[in-house]
């Protein structure tokens, strides 16, 4: 019983004593000198010792839900930086959390919301600094790929999406960045409402301006430019016209080659078809894109329709020259025609000789060649 006593005395006098000193300081207590001394003998005492799980718990349920004052983040910070000075901060640089240490962190900071104030002096830190730098790289490879996970299939609002090219505007990028990124465009298609989507967002935007604005291409830029679109198709989906001149030559069995690039000629192109045994070329007109002299009169045609039909001309005086037959089908012909008609025209062209333009009918094309080349060709 005196036993029981003597242990309920002890309880409430800590109890007691613990009311008079919570949120005090140490000098609060003894005094700036005395706090000095207590604090140097308490912290060798406690040098080495591992506080129990136990004590932890206690600590963290304490300190949950505190706020520290301003007073005790400066001082905390002085401390940091005295110890940082004389080389005794112990730091986690090298230190690698647990997993499950890595969760509990995690969860921690599950749904906080970082300030504004916070982004910027995160910004301004990180600004030009890739993962590899920050964190290593095995680090900076797992960072990354958690957030190409997380990203995967989401959808990005037309603003967050302008935020982003504008981030990105003058940026930089690295030899191994552009080759990554041109690697990863191989072989690539664009769908048609992707690219509607992408025009629609920038116009309404404040418009498209292009990253080419003011500069001019290089040479061995344009070599490569012709390289690469010397082996793109266009159109990447066959019209119906085309279609049908080729399953006629199906049925003919006859070999021939769609999109053919024609790189033996000044104004280089991808024919619709090439038969490889008789050397034809085989074009397949539509009557608007072209504009078929039979339905649109000179003074109707856009200025666009008068500059194809001038390519036209130009590219089969080159192909003539050049040693190929050519034929030119329209597509209100196309449209009526059979296999039998289309073998008896096809048969006349491989039996006549090479019929060179002396002089070409221009009857209607009066655009000079230097507008060619201005709309696009070389």
């Amino acid at each position: 019983m005196e036993k029981i006593n003597n242990q309920q005395i002890g309880i409430e006098k800590r109890q007691t004593i613990g009311d008079r000193i919570r949120g005090k300081t140490y000098e609060q207590l003894y005094g700036v000198e005395r706090a000095k001394i207590r604090k140097e003998k308490y912290s060798a005492l406690r040098k080495g010792h591992i506080v129990s799980d136990v004590t932890k718990a206690k600590i963290t349920k304490e300190l949950t839900g505190k706020k520290l004052s301003p007073e005790s983040i400066r001082k905390r910070t002085e401390t940091r930086r005295r110890l940082f000075l004389e080389g005794n901060l112990k730091t986690n640089k090298g230190f690698k959390f647990s997993e499950e240490s890595r969760r509990k962190l995690s969860l921690a900071h599950k749904g906080k919301i970082v300030s504004s104030k916070t982004k910027d002096l995160m910004s301004k830190k990180y600004k030009g600094i890739s993962f590899i730098k920050r964190y290593g790289g095995e680090r900076s490879k797992s960072i990354i790929e958690k957030i190409s996970k997380q990203l995967r299939g989401r959808k990005i609002s037309p603003d967050h999406r302008m935020a982003l090219i504008d981030a990105n505007t003058g940026r930089e990028c690295s030899d191994e960045t552009r080759n990554k990124i041109s690697k990863s465009q191989i072989g690539k298609i664009i769908p048609l409402e992707q690219i509607r989507k992408m025009v629609s967002t920038r116009l309404s935007h404040g418009g498209y301006i292009s990253a080419m604005k003011g500069k001019k291409h290089t040479e061995e830029s344009k070599k490569k430019m012709r390289i690469k679109r010397a082996l793109q198709i266009f159109p990447v989906k066959d019209t119906s016209i085309e279609i049908k001149i080729q399953d006629f030559l199906k049925d003919l069995n006859m070999d021939f080659v769609t999109h053919n690039y024609m790189s033996d000629i000044y104004h280089s192109y991808q024919c619709d078809i090439y038969l490889p045994k008789y050397n034809i070329i085989l074009e397949a007109d539509g009557d608007y894109w072209h504009g078929n002299p039979a339905k649109y009169k000179w003074g109707e045609l856009t200025e666009w329709q008068k500059n194809q039909r001038w390519k036209d001309d130009i590219r089969t005086y080159e192909l003539q020259t050049a040693g190929y037959k050519v034929l030119r089908l329209w597509e209100v012909d196309i449209k009526q025609m059979d296999l039998n008609s289309f073998k008896i025209i096809l048969n006349n062209i491989i039996k006549e000789k090479n019929p060179l333009m002396q002089n070409m009918e221009n009857k209607y094309s009066m655009i000079p060649i230097i507008k060619f080349q201005k709309m696009g060709g070389k």
